[in-house]
């Protein structure tokens, strides 16, 4: 398919004959395939896992069905009459009349690919390598080789994890209904693709939280961290879209003003009336695009720390100390009297580096778990396309990326060395990139601003294209 994608000729040809689309599902299915019989042991997951991918076709099905046919334009109507009569009705979409222009769309239909790519690519990785490893061939194994590890020593935390089947099977049936226009179009004019896309995401959150981890409680704590962030981003638009003294007061003109110097003033009403088509033009490209950085910075993030919460720096380990017949001679589970470090006991399939260093571990941990969980929920508020108008400040999502990445350079600085001087090294480079910035940023701003007068006093004396100059025939009283 890529190379005949290279081909224009071809690749038009393709289309037109549904050849191309035709491959692509064929793809799609025979990745779905290979899923099944290589992320699980037993027949009845595996047949679980099928079930799964008609139930997402059979409910988008419905749900379209249901939309278009059964329920009265005039209760659609109503129910967005009554949204838009809410406080907060700048957080919910609604077509009116069922009308979609084109490019809106597509931009949909964009995102909601990229969404479907980035679960499929994730998920199939993680399912093909579950989280703990697989039992090894070595005599001293309690399990059976080539079986997940946590399939064996916890067998309930196992099964939460292939939540991450429903996320692999929700992307599949979402990449395959957006090849057909058709569903495609109706399917995100009825939401029932977004609501596959929010369930794959939450999928995705229960499937971090419990291959991550290997106790209930930090469990616990990952969902309160997703479930603090999902609600702290709602009540920090209503407080700073509301104008009601009694709701912010001054903590909002406070809160404003701080976001306005940290990424920009807005530009609002300084536009004449000659000038309202072209100013709001830029003003809803503006949105736009700091909308697809945040939603590629927000992937960007989901998907390493994904990867990384599931397989931690350090991997795991292979079996229990308790089974080892040549115990006194394993150079890991009786270090040298000398070493710095000693293990008083292990379990088969737990992170090597919670034993060795549990402080950089924990702190590894949270940091990629806070990135992980931010990142889910930006993405997540990212889904509703209502939230590129201006009267929703983007600045609060844009604050909580940065604290992401910020979260995610100290989970490098902390899982990827073994030693504190190379992690300092890490954040040294990091300052010194910022400050080089700074600098360039603050030279920039002075130069443009030393060659401004010089320009402005330039342009006084041009000529228009009839060779006469700036200001002739003009009256004293306008120049």
């Amino acid at each position: 398919m890529i190379i005949m994608l290279l081909n224009r000729r071809m690749s038009n040809k393709g289309v037109r004959r549904y050849a191309l689309q035709t491959t692509m599902i064929v793809d799609l299915l025979s990745l779905t395939g290979s899923y099944v019989t290589g992320s699980c042991r037993k027949t009845k997951n595996s047949i679980y896992i099928l079930l799964l991918l008609f139930l997402v076709f059979a409910y988008v099905f419905v749900h379209v069905l249901v939309a278009v046919h059964l329920i009265p334009e005039r209760w659609k109507k109503l129910v967005a009459e009554k949204f838009g009569r809410l406080s907060c009705k700048h957080l919910w979409e609604s077509n009116q009349g069922g009308e979609v222009n084109e490019k809106n769309w597509e931009r949909r239909h964009n995102l909601l690919l990229m969404l479907a790519v980035l679960s499929a690519t994730v998920t199939y990785q993680a399912g093909m390598n579950p989280p703990g490893g697989v039992w090894s061939d070595d005599k001293g194994v309690n399990g059976k080789p080539g079986y997940p590890i946590l399939q064996h020593t916890n067998l309930k935390r196992y099964d939460v994890f292939y939540y991450n089947s429903v996320s692999f099977v929700s992307s599949v049936a979402i990449t395959i209904l957006l090849v057909n226009k058709v569903s495609c179009e109706r399917g995100i004019k009825c939401y029932a693709l977004r609501v596959c896309s929010v369930v794959g995401l939450v999928g995705l959150l229960i499937a971090y939280a419990a291959g991550s981890s290997r106790k209930a409680k930090q469990s616990i704590y990952l969902t309160i961290i997703a479930a603090a962030v999902l609600f702290s981003v709602p009540v920090q638009v209503f407080l700073l879209s509301s104008t009601d003294s009694t709701l912010g007061g001054r903590f909002c003109m406070c809160m404003k003003s701080l976001l306005e110097w940290a990424f920009g003033a807005p530009e609002r009403g300084q536009e004449h009336t000659s000038e309202k088509q072209e100013s709001s033009g830029h003003r809803v490209k503006k949105p736009r695009k700091r909308h697809k950085y945040l939603v590629l910075l927000a992937i960007l993030a989901a998907s390493i720390t994904y990867q990384a919460g599931l397989n931690p720096p350090g991997g795991f380990w292979s079996d229990d100390d308790a089974g080892h017949t040549d115990a006194a001679s394993h150079p890991v589970l009786n270090p040298p009297a000398d070493s710095w470090w000693s293990i008083k006991g292990h379990v088969a399939g737990n992170p090597i580096l919670a034993d060795i260093h549990p402080r950089r571990y924990r702190t590894f941990f949270w940091l990629n778990s806070i990135s992980f969980m931010g990142s889910i929920v930006v993405i997540m508020y990212m889904l509703n396309t209502s939230i590129w108008k201006m009267d929703v400040p983007l600045e609060v999502l844009q604050l909580i990326m940065i604290l992401d990445l910020l979260a995610l350079v100290t989970a490098f600085a902390a899982g990827s060395c073994r030693k504190l001087r190379t992690s300092v090294y890490v954040y040294g480079l990091v300052v010194a990139v910022v400050i080089y910035l700074v600098i360039v940023i603050l030279l920039s701003k002075s130069i443009a601003g030393f060659l401004k007068p010089g320009e402005g006093s330039g342009s006084s004396s041009r000529r228009h294209p009839d060779g006469a100059p700036g200001t002739a025939g003009v009256p004293e009283q306008e120049v």
